[in-house]
């Protein structure tokens, strides 16, 4: 069984990157998300971890994802016996990644106490890559 505290969500972010961020490259970016055990889905077709980058205004395409070695997805419970998880995704960007907006995005798979499966996602705060 999974939870997470009052108030908040699967998916929410827990430590985003400052506000109006910008990072160079070869940076470390770090997030972390109230997730959930990630066993509840392997994401054999899917991934834990995207960066996406922003084309024009609105549109948000995957650039890396968690089989990109500048990516890393990992994932903690504060102790043994707690239904509460964190996934920590660091992003070291990579020398040819082109400047321009970025986010991260954590997918995973809840489960309840009667065993139901729920997915989530979630996205950090926008950041510059200059």
């Amino acid at each position: 069984m999974d939870a997470t505290p009052a108030g908040v969500n699967f998916g929410d972010v827990k430590s985003d990157v400052p506000n109006n961020s910008t990072f160079k490259r070869g940076d470390m970016v770090s997030v972390v998300f109230w997730s959930a055990c990630p066993r509840n889905d392997l994401m054999t077709e899917g991934t834990f971890a995207l960066v996406e980058a922003l084309q024009g205004k609105e549109t948000w395409v995957p650039s890396y994802d968690d089989d990109d070695f500048c990516l890393r997805f990992k994932w903690s419970r504060p102790s043994k016996l707690s239904t509460r998880s964190m996934a920590t995704i660091e992003w070291r960007i990579p020398e040819s990644a082109p400047p321009g907006v970025y986010r991260i995005r954590h997918f995973g798979a809840s489960k309840g106490l009667l065993g139901a499966i729920r997915h989530f996602a979630g996205s950090s705060s926008a950041f510059v890559v200059s």
